[in-house]
């Protein structure tokens, strides 16, 4: 399971794991990524956190969680 707590610490260079244990969702994923749309004048960057968020949720949609 990926976290949303995992992301965001790979994010800023640290590769820890977090004791919380929340998975990202689609949901979740899907606001961050409006966030990003919504400041960016609707675009995304490639290789953002949002695109890692996406996976994330993906991930653990897949997996079941």
């Amino acid at each position: 399971m990926v976290s949303a707590e995992t992301v965001i610490h790979k994010r800023k260079g640290k590769n820890t794991m977090s004791k919380n244990k929340t998975p990202m969702t689609p949901e979740a994923a899907a606001r961050i990524q409006s966030h990003e749309a919504k400041n960016n004048g609707g675009k995304v960057e490639k290789g953002s956190f949002t695109g890692r968020a996406q996976r994330a949720a993906d991930h653990n949609q897949k997996q079941g969680k």
